[in-house]
Formats: structure tokens, C-alpha cells, sequence
């Protein structure tokens, strides 16, 4: 996602994958790979930003009220699967 790009403009999992794959870090910088947590963090945020945005328009368009969190339409280009990570726990073993 680029400066010039507005947010009804953002139709496709490319361009959500374009900003989100900015999270990602080298093994060399982060071993534990928990750029996974932030990966995940900032698709669940985005995810919930565009069901809002898009349920918003479509009630605007209708003139109804707004609906409940749990009827919204959730837009086929954010419907992306989280990363799964292999800690068990985000604790180090020294830390415990």
C-alpha cells in the first residue's frame, strides 16, 4: 500500500500482502521469528478496518442502520489466513 493509494482503492490480497510483508524480518535480526505476532497482529487490525469500512458503505448506500459487528460482510480480499508460528510459549526458557 503506497502513499497515493486510498483505502477504496484497495481491492485485491496483493496489496495487503505488499504492506504486511514490510513486517517481515531476516532470521539474522529476529531467530525467534516473532515478526509472526506483528504479521498477524496487523492483519487481524486491517482485516477488521475493511469489514467495518465495507459494511459502513453498504448501510450508508441502503440508509439503515448500522448493523451488528457479527452481520458484517467481510470482503474476499482481506480474507487472508494468519501465519502460524512454532513457539509454544513467548517466554524464553531462561526466562521461566
Amino acid at each position: 500500500m503506497g502513499k497515493d493509494i486510498t483505502f477504496y482503492e484497495i481491492q485485491k490480497k496483493d496489496q495487503i500482502f505488499s504492506f504486511l510483508d514490510t513486517k517481515i524480518k531476516n532470521n539474522d535480526v529476529d531467530p525467534e521469528k516473532k515478526w509472526i505476532t506483528t504479521w498477524n497482529d496487523y492483519l487481524c487490525r486491517i482485516n477488521y478496518f475493511f469489514r467495518w469500512f465495507h459494511n459502513y458503505k453498504l448501510v450508508k448506500e441502503r440508509a439503515e442502520e448500522p448493523s451488528n459487528t457479527s452481520d458484517w460482510i467481510t470482503p474476499s480480499f482481506v480474507s487472508i489466513k494468519k501465519k502460524r508460528t512454532k513457539q509454544i510459549s513467548p517466554y524464553l526458557e531462561n526466562e521461566l
